[in-house]
């Protein structure tokens, strides 16, 4: 069974277990926001500076591109007292990750380089309540489908003929796949009307597949259109065979990355009980 069948076979699950409830008792909707710090972070970038005397410090800037705010809703149904199941949707605004290379000298340069993803998120989870009061603890577990883009953008100035130049990188890919699981409360104000606080982790990684160049300008001018397929574009592969000619109407060829997503953060939110 490969990777793609089981992630349908998991979502048939949930939907499944959706509509033989549907017509029952304890349906709730759900809306809530927060933010996600992040969570198995790798070397992402590095930071660079030489000074006038010509000493040079490097670091490596750490990160993973799942921390940002996230804005959530969705609905889900109580089985029975304990347990449930739930349909979630989010959408991730990506905090940057940023750095800089510079050199002090009368002919320096400066780079400013960042990363940032926005993804949509799809996440089917198991939740398991308790409690009978008005406040319950429950805990979840499930997961994360998701689907965006990641942002690449660069800054260069040259300080000896001041010659700026700026370019914005898209990457996107194929949806990808990752597991998530949440503990919170809920907090009753009336029958039908709660809120809830949850501290969520998601753990996953995305690949793209290809990139497109969609800002080049240099001293102001735009030279994004001047620019053929092959730099323009890329698609990204796991080997590449440098003995191939290169065809400057298609795109180039680069190796793929993988970049983290993983997060762990903090929601807050209301739901109705229908």
């Amino acid at each position: 069974m490969n990777y793609l069948k089981m992630k349908q076979n998991v979502l048939l699950f949930f939907i499944n277990l959706l509509i033989i409830n549907a017509f029952g008792q304890n349906m709730y909707v759900s809306i809530s926001g927060g933010y996600a710090t992040k969570m198995s972070q790798i070397n992402l970038m590095m930071d660079s500076k030489i000074d006038s005397a010509g000493n040079q410090t490097m670091k490596y800037v750490n990160g993973s591109l799942g921390s940002g705010f996230c804005f959530n809703g969705g609905f889900g149904f109580m089985l029975n007292k304990h347990l449930g199941v739930e349909l979630n949707t989010s959408y991730l605004l990506g905090s940057e990750i940023k750095s800089v290379n510079s050199s002090s000298s009368p002919f320096g340069t400066y780079t400013a380089q960042s990363l940032k993803a926005n993804m949509f998120r799809f996440l089917p989870s198991v939740v398991f309540s308790v409690g009978e009061n008005k406040i319950k603890t429950y805990g979840k577990v499930g997961i994360v489908i998701a689907k965006g883009t990641i942002m690449y953008a660069e800054k260069y100035k040259n300080m000896g003929n001041n010659e700026f130049s700026e370019y914005n990188k898209l990457l996107t890919g194929d949806i990808q796949a990752g597991l998530q699981a949440g503990l919170g409360f809920t907090y009753s104000l009336t029958k039908s009307f709660s809120l809830f606080a949850e501290l969520s982790s998601i753990n996953m990684s995305y690949a793209p597949t290809k990139s497109k160049l969609v800002k080049f300008t240099s001293n102001g001018v735009d030279l994004l259109p001047s620019l053929d397929v092959f730099n323009k574009e890329s698609v990204f592969v796991k080997e590449i065979d440098f003995a191939t000619v290169t065809d400057f109407n298609q795109p180039k060829k680069e190796l793929q990355l993988i970049y983290p997503l993983s997060s762990v953060g903090l929601n807050l939110g209301t739901r109705f009980e229908f």
